[in-house]
């Protein structure tokens, strides 16, 4: 899937409206310091909106976060037979 602002409202919900989890959480760690929380949707708009520099990896690509501590991710719907 290409990011856009429906990931932000996601993760948002997620936090705040208890929303549905992901199947993945690593993905939601926009900002990649290993939690989920409020920085990693304002890190995803202000990729988005404010010109700050890419997402860490794996973005753009499909894999898993290299620095990603404790339970990975074993598959990604969007990236399923790339």
């Amino acid at each position: 899937g290409a990011l856009d602002i429906a990931d932000a409202v996601w993760i948002l919900s997620y936090l705040f409206r208890h929303g549905r989890a992901p199947t993945c959480l690593e993905t939601a760690n926009a900002n990649g310091d290993g939690r989920i929380d409020i920085a990693d949707a304002i890190r995803i708009l202000g990729y988005l909106f404010s010109q700050q520099e890419a997402l860490p990896a794996p973005f753009e690509s499909c894999g898993t976060d290299p620095r990603a501590a404790g339970e990975r991710c074993v598959t990604y719907e969007p990236c399923e037979g790339r």
